[in-house]
């Protein structure tokens, strides 16, 4: 069937071999302005003249000299071109058998010449629309089928470049993996060369360029993390953790971190949680605190006075969310410009790269982590005056058994406080009201002190050095000192009697410093399952196996310094199972990759050979960050995993864990 047809006009071809009817017809038909009239007298010409005109209906005489009209419809249904036209036949005979003959031919309707006008209009109309719209019908499917082929060409394109594309992420991938563990491996005596010079007797100068070493060192390790990090998201292998965890564990933990530098531009810094929150929450608690350190780490960097200052509310946004809101004081930055600043590699502008450092990686990873835990990140600036970080995310809570405080202990009592800053005057006040103790705020603390009975005095040392009061003033009351100086001793021998509590100040350090009995007033049970009559590290039989003399070094000056002091060393996976069942240890450092038999199949032996009343807590020394190294590590048996460069602390944790086991033997 052609498809010439685009419109809905009706265009009818009579073959007839007498003019005074095709007159008649023309006039009727002339009477709608809408319907096209063509005319053929020679029957021999109709096909031809149809094929060439494609009308919508073709009016057909059965009487013409020289052909049959019902071999002439045949014709018609034989052409591709004409096949599904409709087809009147106009004919002055009327029995019953040329009509069913005429259908059988191929026509489609039967009318007896002359017709009346109007029935001629209604059927030439009635068939002329049915054709059109199947002809319309049609197109439609051709153009579907069209444009489903394509979508399936474009498919099969799509699939090929996503297949292209995974292979691209895959290696790249492994090859960022790859450069990781090659870095970190010498990173590893960089920096842990560092640490054990800077215990060393060193003059200043020295120690300036140790401290220089160890910084340039954190710094390139920071930004192979971030890389890492990046490429494991655009991978899909970053995978988040569901364990329960201490809010404001979190918050302290970064704050702590990253008060020194703050500290040393005289910015304060504080973080205040709302009392409506979970104490306890289910989430990734590495994954929020690499979401703070970033934002955290930036406003310290990005400040030259003033404070930096964390609030954590319910949010919202939905059930178990949790919004964190970090405000600074610093440079800021232009409405215009903020949508950069979630781009990966991307800077405000060149100048702040030169200045201030970075790769412009970790707000780009924020956003990501934030989306992957069930919510959002935006920030609010001005040039000047500050920016404000908020972000959402998911954070159910989670029901504790623990032992509620003992609220009674302090019910009742009076805390004076004389601190300037209104920040840190509300989370004290916030803590003491959930102590039901009663709050007071004084400027003159001796004459404060002669006329009001106070249980607890604190003062802010720092900003109030000259309002402290003497022993002889005290009245009875307990003193605690607040200090933003890394080293206390100070404060301490001046005020032998006093508590000194650095900044900025934990939740569980103030409850220690307020209860009555000397203890936390949140004291909770021993983590882990560990026991309470935990062995002390220096009672640990420690294996220490790495194929690299100088890492070797680094971890035997890391367990000294934390008070190991049986350790003993070997350099390939062979040795270490020969050790271990020689010898009882309480635990394994094992490095994975080592030639021979590496640290996988070194614990597999030893886990098979060793009954299991001898056998040792054994952790993976990995320079591999990815989380498939973790599994493999714990599919060969192994307890842990550290990263290399190892952190003090996560050695010192690995280390408690141990003590905590039942002592190998």
């Amino acid at each position: 069937m052609k498809s010439e047809h685009t419109t809905e006009r009706i265009s009818v071809l009579l073959v007839d071999d007498q003019p005074m009817v095709a007159e008649g017809i023309r006039r009727m038909l002339a009477t709608d302005a809408g319907i096209a009239f063509s005319y053929v007298s020679d029957p021999t010409r109709a096909v031809e003249a149809a094929e060439k005109i494609c009308p919508t209906v073709i009016l057909q005489d059965l009487v013409m000299p020289g052909v049959n009209g019902l071999d002439l419809l045949k014709e018609y249904r034989n052409s591709p071109q004409t096949r599904e036209i409709p087809v009147i036949v106009l004919s002055t005979r009327e029995q019953p058998v040329i009509k069913q003959a005429a259908f059988e031919a191929g026509a489609s309707d039967y009318l007896i010449k002359l017709p009346d006008r109007i029935e001629l209009l209604a059927r030439v109309r009635l068939h002329s629309q049915g054709y059109l719209h199947e002809l319309q019908r049609r197109a439609a499917f051709q153009a579907l089928e069209k444009a489903q082929a394509e979508l399936l060409g474009k498919n099969a394109e799509l699939v090929q470049l996503n297949n292209q594309l995974a292979e691209v992420t895959r290696s790249k991938s492994e090859f960022f993996a790859n450069m990781s563990h090659e870095i970190r491996t010498p990173m590893v005596g960089v920096l842990g060369v560092a640490d054990v010079l800077a215990d060393t007797p060193l003059s200043a100068p020295q120690k300036d360029l140790v401290e220089v070493i160890r910084t340039s060192g954190e710094t390139l390790l920071r930004i192979i993390n971030d890389i890492l990090d990046l490429s494991k998201m655009e991978s899909g292998k970053l995978e988040l953790e569901s364990t329960p965890f201490l809010l404001s564990d979190a918050i302290d933990q970064v704050m702590e971190l990253l008060a020194p530098g703050a500290f040393a531009k005289d910015l304060d810094i504080i973080a205040w949680v709302s009392p409506q929150l979970p104490a306890t929450v289910l989430g990734d608690i590495t994954r929020l605190r690499q979401i703070l350190l970033n934002l955290v780490g930036n406003a310290v960097k990005f400040t030259a006075g003033g404070e930096i200052y964390l609030e954590v509310n319910p949010s919202f946004d939905g059930p178990n969310m949790v919004h964190f809101s970090l405000e600074d004081t610093g440079i800021g930055v232009a409405p215009e410009k903020l949508d950069r600043l979630f781009q990966a590699f991307s800077q405000v502008d060149a100048s702040t790269t030169r200045h201030f450092g970075g790769t412009g990686l970790g707000l780009s990873i924020c956003r990501t982590l934030t989306k992957l835990m069930g919510g959002r990140i935006w920030v609010e600036s001005a040039v000047g005056k500050g920016t404000r970080f908020h972000f959402t995310i998911s954070l159910p809570p989670v029901i504790s058994a623990e032992p509620g405080r003992n609220v009674a202990a302090s019910t009742g009592k009076r805390l004076m406080l004389m601190v300037k800053n209104v920040r840190l005057l509300r989370q004290l006040a916030t803590w003491a009201e959930e102590l039901a103790l009663e709050v007071v705020i004084r400027s003159d603390p001796a004459e404060s002190l002669r006329n009001t009975r106070a249980g607890y005095l604190i003062i802010d040392a720092d900003a109030c050095r000259s309002e402290i009061p003497a022993s002889s003033q005290m009245n009875g009351s307990s003193l605690i000192l607040l200090t933003r100086a890394r080293n206390r001793s100070e404060w301490a021998s001046l005020y032998p009697a006093a508590i000194v509590l650095g900044l900025p100040l934990r939740k569980a350090r103030f409850l220690q410093a307020i209860s009555d009995q000397g203890v936390p007033l949140d004291v909770r049970g021993p983590r882990n399952g560990a026991s309470v009559l935990q062995r002390s590290l220096a009672d640990l039989n420690v294996l220490i196996v790495d194929d690299t003399a100088v890492n070797r070094f680094v971890a035997v000056a890391l367990l000294k310094k934390l008070g190991v002091r049986n350790i003993m060393e070997v350099e390939n996976g062979r040795e270490a199972v020969d050790a271990a069942v020689s010898e009882a240890f309480d635990l394994i450092l094992m490095d994975v990759q080592m030639p021979g038999i590496d640290g996988l199949q070194a614990t597999r032996e030893i886990r098979a050979l060793l009954r299991p009343a001898r056998q040792p807590y054994i952790v993976a020394l990995t320079a591999n960050a990815l989380d498939e190294e973790r599994e493999r590590c714990v599919s060969a048996g192994m307890d842990d995993k550290l990263v290399k460069p190892v952190v003090r602390a996560e050695l010192e944790a690995v280390l408690q864990a141990s003590a905590a086991r039942v002592p190998a033997g």
